[in-house]
């Protein structure tokens, strides 16, 4: 029984952004750190990559995981803002820190 086509659309908009990238899937692959046909196994083979892996590939081809996901781009704010929110509040603190020091900001 195959799945649904939504279930497969993710894979659609990652091929999308390889092909746009200009980069091969054999380069994509090695540049992440797998072997030669990693990416051809993620989109033609159907092997679902972790979390981690799924993200080097994005940013090796210049695309989100939002985007790859759901279709949805982040701008680098809004990415900007939900990782800050996730981090601990030592975390956010150190970062209000360095940034009030490069703006001069109190």
């Amino acid at each position: 029984m195959s799945q649904p086509q939504i279930y497969d659309d993710w894979r659609v908009r990652l091929a999308q952004k390889i092909e746009e990238s200009g980069k091969s899937m054999r380069a994509i692959s090695i540049a992440i750190g797998k072997g030669e046909a990693y990416v051809f196994s993620i989109l033609k083979d159907r092997k679902n990559p972790s979390a981690e892996t799924l993200a080097k590939v994005c940013a090796e081809v210049g695309t989100s995981v939002s985007y790859v996901l759901h279709g949805i781009e982040r701008s680098a704010e809004e990415e900007f803002l939900k990782i800050f929110l996730q981090a601990s509040p030592d975390v956010r603190a150190a970062i209000l820190t360095l940034l009030r020091a490069r703006t001069d900001a109190k």
